[in-house]
């Protein structure tokens, strides 16, 4: 696929699952020969930005903003506008909830672009019913002149079905992709000291690890899982959290485990630049958020072949099998990982057969290389050559 010029439209450029799924996706068509363009809003990191190609151009639009907000939505939707006319693309493809909602609308402006948008989080999904009314008629409006849905899993695939947002004829699932290979290599390390950096102080001889990894934001739920930890660590004493991450609750949660009295046995690592070695350390890893695509980072647990114990979200059952690769919980009852997490804690052999059974799996669908020959594909297919 070459010759069309394509911009992208994101909310935020940081560390995460969208937005290394975007760059790798910029990238490629960028040094396919595709004319190129990377617009992004005022919150992203000098590190994520340096990771995209000097090929693509990267536009920023301060007024994009990831909240509500009428008075920036309105200016990011007449700059969209603008710009979108000035670059004349033949493909307009957005990103997340805000940056696809905005983007779309902005492309009607434009003649003869076709519009894509791929699904990282359904934003009506696990919200109150003033939301998921709001949403579904905002989605459901702009999927009016969405040419190609695409979907890092088939729960999100599905959910937009069943919530009549786009027609059975117009989506494909294409997995998110990333560096398999490293993350299928690495072996666990000799000591916890090996990858933990940064005054982290641990006394016990031989600690248990449990490791939350993501953006310390709302719908990760970190905080929420400290009172779940708290309890576990009152049956297994040699227990110890990591979280990985950083983001705008970083405080409240340092507050929440002083307020908890876990500041020994809590570790923030912030961003990390390790996270395969930190997974192969860890003996169980833990995934709380109430609203997610299919999580990346769940599937690198189970890649490194670590047991998950995850609240349950669309299409996740596709790496974490219950009682095979490890648990699923409610996602309104986050106490419901109390047991399981204790019976993992304190059985090693559970442990190793979950982990190998996950392990075990086929991962080439995330594979970086396959995901972006295939979303070459998709536009070929839907948008035509």
């Amino acid at each position: 696929m070459t010759g069309r010029r394509i911009v992208h439209a994101i909310t935020r450029l940081i560390t995460g699952g969208a937005e290394e799924n975007t760059i790798l996706t910029c990238n490629h068509q960028a040094r396919s020969g595709n004319p190129t363009y990377l617009i992004i809003g005022r919150s992203y990191d000098e590190a994520t930005l340096a990771t995209v190609d000097p090929a693509v151009n990267v536009i920023v639009v301060p007024s994009l903003v990831r909240n509500i907000s009428p008075f920036n939505d309105f200016a990011a939707l007449i700059r969209l506008v603008s710009l979108f006319r000035r670059l004349k693309p033949d493909v307009v493809h957005t990103h997340t909830s805000k940056a696809g909602i905005v983007g779309r609308i902005a492309a009607l402006f434009v003649r003869g672009c076709a519009v894509v948008h791929t699904v990282h989080i359904l934003p009506f999904l696990n919200v109150g019913r003033v939301e998921l009314l709001v949403y579904l008629f905002v989605e459901r409006l702009t999927a009016r002149w969405t040419k190609l849905f695409i979907h890092v899993s088939e729960g999100m695939h599905r959910s937009c079905l069943e919530h009549g947002v786009g027609t059975k004829s117009n989506h494909v699932v294409i997995e998110s992709g990333m560096d398999v290979a490293r993350f299928r290599s690495v072996e666990r390390p000799a000591s916890w000291q090996a990858v933990i950096h940064g005054g982290v102080t641990i006394d016990d001889d031989e600690p248990l690890f449990i490791l939350i990894s993501g953006a310390l934001e709302r719908r990760k739920r970190a905080k929420e899982f400290l009172p779940v930890f708290k309890a576990v660590k009152e049956a297994v004493p040699e227990a110890h959290l990591l979280i990985a991450g950083d983001g705008p609750l970083g405080e409240e949660i340092d507050q929440t485990i002083t307020e908890l009295g876990l500041e020994a046995s809590c570790h923030r690592l912030g961003f990390i630049d390790n996270l395969p070695e930190v997974i192969a350390l860890t003996d169980v890893c833990v995934h709380a958020a109430h609203r997610e695509g299919l999580p990346r980072v769940v599937v690198q647990y189970v890649m490194i072949g670590r047991p998950v114990v995850a609240a349950h979200l669309p299409g996740l059952e596709r790496v974490v099998r219950e009682g095979e690769t490890g648990f699923m919980v409610p996602t309104e009852s986050l106490d419901s990982m109390t047991d399981p997490l204790i019976t993992l804690l304190r059985d090693p052999d559970l442990r190793k057969r979950l982990g190998d059974a996950g392990r075990a799996q086929d991962f080439s669908p995330w594979d970086a290389e396959r995901m972006v020959v295939a979303i070459d594909g998709a536009y070929d297919r839907y948008l035509g050559p």
